[in-house]
């Protein structure tokens, strides 16, 4: 709750400059295989056009993972990023993003309970006009759950519109 309170405070802070805008945003990719989906609710906060910090909710669901089980993954975290532009209409931002994991999986041996993924990230995107973007991201994803470890190269669409 405290850190919540801080966090919070933080945001205001910043939201007072007058060039921060906020959006709302979805992101969704097909992992290795065709069974494999994620989804994100991403909450972009652009500060001066330069710096974001994201916020997200999202949920992987993959069938068929590690003998036939099936793998669900609740994560809560938030993206930090620097942008510059490319052009009068694209932006390419990197930086990169921490995510709670809350895992649910059917094979009696695998991974249960919480963790946490690092996923550095680098990626586009097109402004439509001031208030639509989308793009597309990639980056390699770290997670740990326990002792039970896994990687990988995430690649993501993103649809944002700012308020």
């Amino acid at each position: 709750m405290k850190w919540s309170l801080i966090f919070l405070t933080v945001i205001l802070s910043f939201s007072r400059l007058n060039a921060t805008i906020f959006g709302i945003g979805v992101a969704f990719g097909v992992g290795a295989g065709a069974d494999s989906f994620t989804g994100e609710i991403q909450l972009p906060i652009d500060f001066g056009g330069r710096f974001r910090l994201e916020p997200t909710l999202g949920y992987q669901q993959s069938k068929g993972w590690q003998h036939s089980g099936n793998l669900g993954i609740l994560s809560i975290g938030t993206g930090l990023y620097l942008m510059n532009d490319l052009a009068d209409d694209i932006s390419i931002f990197y930086g990169g993003s921490f995510s709670y994991l809350d895992i649910d999986d059917d094979f009696p041996t695998a991974a249960h309970g919480s963790g946490f993924r690092i996923r550095p990230t680098v990626g586009l995107e097109y402004s439509f006009s001031e208030k639509f973007r989308m793009g597309a991201d990639i980056g390699y994803s770290y997670s740990k759950l326990g002792e039970v470890e896994w990687q990988g190269i995430r690649s993501q669409a993103l649809l944002k519109i700012f308020f």
